[in-house]
């Protein structure tokens, strides 16, 4: 079994915290990207990409809810579940 120091332990929370930020905020630059695109071009292609980036976006969110409420097990489903809905859209768009 694999020991993790509570100094460590605390540094992986405090990184994970920095780190789920710093992907919501990407992500919705990203999003605001995409629909600034898809208004002008209405696009399947970029529509899909709203989508997949929406997925993503509420898959981080749960990771950061998940990483101080609830524990990693339970949530594993529903992070799989999302990643899995969001790369059948991205497989789905780049197919057409």
């Amino acid at each position: 079994m694999l020991y993790i120091s509570p100094e460590s332990l605390n540094v992986i929370i405090i990184s994970s915290k920095i780190l789920g930020i710093g992907n919501i905020l990407l992500l919705t630059g990203l999003l605001y990207m995409y629909w600034r695109s898809y208004q002008g071009m209405k696009s399947k292609y970029t529509l899909g990409l709203l989508f997949f980036g929406s997925f993503f976006l509420f898959q981080t969110i749960v990771l950061a809810v998940a990483i101080f409420f609830v524990r990693w097990f339970v949530i594993a489903f529903f992070v799989a579940l999302l990643e899995f809905i969001a790369l059948a859209i991205l497989l789905k768009i780049t197919w057409e």
